[in-house]
């Protein structure tokens, strides 16, 4: 297993991880962003596979040509190869828990049965919440970010195309659903569902409510939603802004 292979025996004893499960614009990374901010002075950080890719790409590491070409795979529907992001993972783990930061949400990881399996071997606990939802509802979404109203995926190209959006769903269902129903099998205790009609900010409350923290830091974290929620609103509001005023700057 690589994960176990390449993490030191210190590593796999601290950490615990908090796994967001779900199809694109499921809302998972909203959710997640939500809850760490909430946890943000309780030793806890994100880890997304897709940030990790374009972090190895823009430094030139060695496995920037294994992310380069996974670029055009993720761009067609397809999944990265196991190794390079395992390998990508376990450094950034090991990164964190050097770092004091103990609690880690995976933002869409795992994404195949096998890596559910490599987080299982390591022997660390986990809570696995499941944001699946329909496939109708992931185009009433897509929708949204068409008509240019999220602003963080203003730049990607990846999921804009409802063809491309409906091969994406299929390949969930068929390459993803089986390490949800891995861990539902063997650790149905481990498995939180997550409502997708839900807001953002009561998805968060129900991820921190299931999360390994001492009753204090829960209740301050459960206190936090709110504040954080319209926060990140601001932020997003803000983006918007600056990104249509460069889009007027161009077109001038």
């Amino acid at each position: 297993m690589i994960l176990r292979k390449l993490l030191t025996d210190v590593v796999t004893k601290l950490p615990r991880f908090e796994v967001s499960f779900g199809p694109g614009l499921c809302g998972k990374g909203t959710t997640i962003e939500i809850a760490q901010r909430c946890c943000i002075d309780m030793n806890a950080v994100s880890i997304s596979p897709s940030a990790l890719m374009a972090q190895h790409i823009k430094q030139g590491t060695d496995l920037a040509p294994a992310f380069i070409e996974a670029k055009e795979v993720v761009r067609q529907g397809g999944l990265v190869d196991d190794t390079p992001i395992n390998t990508a993972l376990a450094r950034d783990i090991e990164r964190c828990v050097l770092s004091g930061l103990y609690i880690m949400f995976l933002d869409g990881y795992p994404r195949r049965e096998s890596q559910v399996k490599e987080l299982d071997e390591l022997g660390i606990p986990f809570n696995f919440y499941n944001f699946t939802f329909p496939v109708e509802e992931g185009l009433r979404r897509l929708k949204n970010v068409q008509e240019g109203n999220d602003p963080d995926r203003l730049d990607r190209d990846d999921d804009k195309s409802e063809d491309v959006y409906r091969g994406r769903y299929l390949q969930f269902e068929l390459e993803s659903l089986p390490a949800y129903h891995y861990v539902l099998r063997k650790y149905p205790d481990r498995v939180v569902e997550i409502p997708w009609q839900n807001s953002p900010a009561d998805r968060a409350r129900i991820v921190i409510s299931h999360m390994t923290l001492r009753e204090q830091d829960r209740k301050l974290a459960l206190s936090r939603v709110d504040a954080v929620v319209k926060q990140i609103a601001q932020e997003k509001r803000q983006k918007m802004l600056r990104q249509v005023r460069i889009l007027k700057k161009n077109a001038a």
